[in-house]
């Protein structure tokens, strides 16, 4: 049974594990690569290599971000437009909030 004891102790297998885990991490990150865009008050994201697009503009008076653009109608909802919208979203919330439009958590 191998063990980590300590940050930076691996044996054999636990950095080859590792080493597993990060090329997943690397591949997962370059398959959804997103993309943000501000410009006038609107936060576009899209989706590198693909048609995933939308778009948020910052509604003062209700606090928040409104979706004004969506590349597909709102009723699909596959896992993959799904999964893009969710990281979307909180991408453009987190913008919004660098930017100073909502408060932070």
């Amino acid at each position: 049974m191998s063990h980590r004891s300590g940050c930076g102790n691996l044996d054999g297998m636990d950095r080859r594990e590792e080493e597993q885990r990060r090329a997943i991490e690397e591949q997962v990150a370059t398959e959804t690569a997103l993309n943000v865009e501000v410009k006038d008050g609107v936060i576009t994201v899209s989706k590198t290599g693909t048609e995933f697009c939308v778009s948020y503009r910052w509604q003062p008076v209700a606090r928040g971000l409104l979706l004004t653009y969506s590349w597909v109608d709102p009723s699909v909802t596959t896992p993959e437009v799904a999964a893009f919208r969710l990281a979307a979203q909180e991408l453009a919330e987190a913008t919004a909030r660098e930017r100073g439009w909502i408060a932070s958590r």
